[in-house]
């Protein structure tokens, strides 16, 4: 017991929580006229926003901490590629 009430269990680490989002950039063959047309030659996807940039910052830099991404994503293959990115940069997805 503390002066403040009951002693509380010691919190180590980061909680990225927000929006959990998945970047779509094309590159695409030249910048069209307006209302022209332009052929998208590739596209990237990765993670994107916020929660997502901290996390995988943390854990680039070798945090010696657990962070620990919190938010809702969406159902189906847009949301599994979240997920996947997330494992692939060594977070744990239980949170999301």
């Amino acid at each position: 017991m503390t002066p403040n009430g009951p002693m509380k269990a010691e919190r180590i680490g980061v909680a990225s929580a927000g929006n959990w989002i998945l970047d779509t950039v094309h590159t695409i063959s030249h910048w069209p006229e307006k209302s022209g047309l332009a052929l998208i030659a590739a596209q990237h996807v990765g993670l994107g926003g916020g929660p997502a940039n901290v996390a995988v910052g943390l854990k680039a830099m070798k945090a010696g901490y657990p962070v620990l991404p919190i938010g809702l994503v969406g159902a189906g293959a847009l949301g599994d590629e979240v997920l996947r990115l997330c494992r692939e940069a060594g977070l744990p997805v239980e949170g999301l």
